[in-house]
């Protein structure tokens, strides 16, 4: 465990007995593109695609710089979690797992 809330959030994810999507998982609204050329729906959701590809290549090749709190870097292990992590229904608390064969309990 590399953070102090990871087994909290582990925990809270795997227990919880409502639909994650609407009810756990962070949400976060997009605000209009500052670049007047990408605001038209086709060219803003291609920017989107081809930026998240790159940050999720970032994140699996650990080449983000880590962030920073006056200074300080964060624990930055959680990343790994944000893409191609599953939650499988199972009775008793749900197991999750972004490797085939690893799941937490």
């Amino acid at each position: 465990v590399d953070s102090y809330v990871e087994a909290w959030w582990t925990e809270a994810y795997t227990h919880a007995p409502c639909s994650l999507a609407l009810n756990i998982n962070p949400i976060f609204v997009l605000e209009d593109d500052p670049t007047p050329s990408r605001n038209n729906q086709l060219a803003r959701a291609s920017s989107l695609i081809l930026s998240s590809i790159k940050f999720v290549r970032m994140v699996k090749q650990e080449m983000l710089a880590p962030d920073l709190v006056r200074k300080t870097p964060l624990c930055m292990s959680q990343f790994k979690a944000l893409f191609s992590t599953a939650r499988l229904p199972v009775f008793g608390p749900a197991q999750a797992g972004d490797e085939p064969g690893e799941f937490l309990h």
